[in-house]
């Protein structure tokens, strides 16, 4: 059973991204052997690994949330977590679901800017 020190945790293993990210840069940057193959496959291992921290993080924050071992500061006169965390996380999923659709739309914009590009050598 998962507490507010497991949830923490799950926090700071989804931080890795940014030193994940700052490796893959130094290694494009710094290494002119890097291909785009390398890249393509160092991304979709992250895509892979930090999908299941994320959903991790998100069981975590739903079983805290069901048995109340959220450690907050109740507004005056309040006696039940529920509510503020119900908005926190319905905040939470709005962004999850923000940056996805950015994603998406920045994937389309890239992939008609490769059919362009294959267009015009044609």
């Amino acid at each position: 059973m998962k507490d507010r020190f497991d949830f923490e945790q799950d926090i700071f293993d989804c931080w890795h991204i940014v030193d994940d990210i700052k490796q893959l840069h130094s290694m494009v940057c710094e290494n002119n052997d890097t291909s785009k193959d390398d890249v393509a496959n160092i991304l979709g291992g992250m895509l892979l690994l930090y999908d299941d921290r994320f959903r991790r993080l998100m069981d975590s924050f739903e079983h805290l949330i069901d048995v109340g071992d959220l450690p907050i500061k109740l507004e005056e006169g309040a006696t039940d977590y529920t509510p503020k965390y119900e908005k926190l996380y319905t905040e939470l999923l709005t962004k999850l679901r923000i940056i996805s659709e950015t994603d998406e739309i920045r994937n389309e914009r890239k992939r008609e800017k490769e059919r362009e590009e294959l267009w015009n050598e044609k």
